[in-house]
């Protein structure tokens, strides 16, 4: 058994992408722009390919939990930090990390200043709509008797 901590640095892994691309400067350019997005794309892979790797090394039939880590954290007051997976932890750890790079994908060009308007997609084929006119619209308040509040 390998000593790599598999599973830690599947669940960290994610999280520190998170951290590192909130750090990133601004898209102020297309190659900024570009970086933004892939980076994280890369680290959504990267988590993939080691959830693939938890997904090969589960062995079905085995133990309840495999793939087990126990380290000593605090000893003093006996606290340690254990890790596992079961037969369905490997299935959701495995979906999740096939449908994230996906969600980045289809919402690639969300984000895009060439796509000012949330109602207009390049790929929809509708105009975007027009925006809603300054002119007030006509009031019909001499037809309408006005309540007296007398």
């Amino acid at each position: 058994m390998s000593s790599f901590p598999l599973l830690t640095v599947t669940a960290a892994l994610p999280a520190a992408g998170a951290v590192l691309t909130a750090a990133l400067p601004a898209a102020t350019s297309a190659r900024r722009r570009d970086l933004n997005k892939g980076l994280p794309l890369g680290l959504s892979l990267l988590t993939l390919a080691l959830a693939i790797v938890v997904a090969v090394r589960f062995k079905p039939g085995g133990a309840r939990y495999q793939l087990t880590e126990s380290h000593s954290w605090i000893s003093n007051f006996g606290i340690g930090y254990t890790l596992g997976v079961d037969g369905i932890a490997v299935v959701l750890i495995l979906l999740t990390a096939v449908l994230v790079p996906f969600v980045m994908l289809a919402s690639w060009h969300d984000a895009d200043p060439a796509y000012p308007s949330p109602d207009h997609h390049p790929y929809s084929g509708a105009p975007p709509r027009s925006s809603r006119s300054t002119t007030p619209a006509p009031s019909n308040a001499a037809a309408a008797p006005r309540a007296s509040s007398r």
